[in-house]
């Protein structure tokens, strides 16, 4: 379009009759000879018609990302006459077209959900263990407490205590309670024996 114009230009400056040849100016009629105005013309139009076509090129070149195909926020990367999207982390794709959401049944029970890396990802909730936190689920994490000795306990920890009373002894028990799980103590009672028991 601008070279057609300027094409125009051109072809308005000749026919007033103030044309360039050899650096010199001449008017019609005054040198200058219709075959070498047409001359000239024709060599424009064919530097245009080149230009132009070259500009079109590179266009189509530059412009594989022009329509904008990446979606969802996705970002176009130009690559030669193609392009490819970068997504965000929650979008698939090639074009970014699929939103990835965390669903009620997403991950088994007790998992939580969360989309990072282009795709669903589960963890056992706190508290829980799984190998297949995304079908299976993830069960109560259940560890167990056993200490034995006489006059002293050892816990399953290999932590030794020295208590001798009467009263049932606290081995362990969560500082504070913690909302969702239940509470629990770990209790020792000491059993007085008798010098003929055995």
């Amino acid at each position: 379009m601008i070279l057609r114009l300027y094409l125009l230009f051109i072809c308005l400056i000749l026919s007033a009759g103030f044309v360039s040849t050899d650096n010199s100016y001449c008017k019609v009629g005054g040198g200058c000879s219709n075959e070498k105005l047409m001359s000239i013309i024709i060599d424009l139009q064919d530097e245009a018609r080149q230009a132009e076509r070259q500009v079109f090129e590179n266009y189509q070149n530059c412009t594989a990302c022009f329509s904008s195909p990446c979606l969802n926020g996705g970002s176009c990367i130009p690559e030669g006459n193609n392009y490819s999207c970068n997504c965000p982390y929650n979008t698939s794709g090639s074009n970014c077209e699929t939103v990835i959401e965390c669903r009620d049944n997403s991950c088994g029970q007790n998992a939580t959900c969360f989309v990072a890396n282009h795709q669903i990802n589960c963890v056992c909730k706190l508290g829980y263990f799984g190998d297949d936190p995304y079908h299976a689920g993830c069960p109560l994490k259940v560890v167990q407490s056993c200490f034995w000795g006489d006059p002293h306990f050892i816990t399953f920890d290999q932590l030794s205590y020295g208590y001798q009373g009467t009263c049932p002894f606290i081995v362990s028990e969560p500082c504070s309670s913690i909302p969702g799980y239940p509470s629990f103590s770990v209790r020792a009672v000491n059993t007085r024996w008798e010098k003929n028991a055995q």
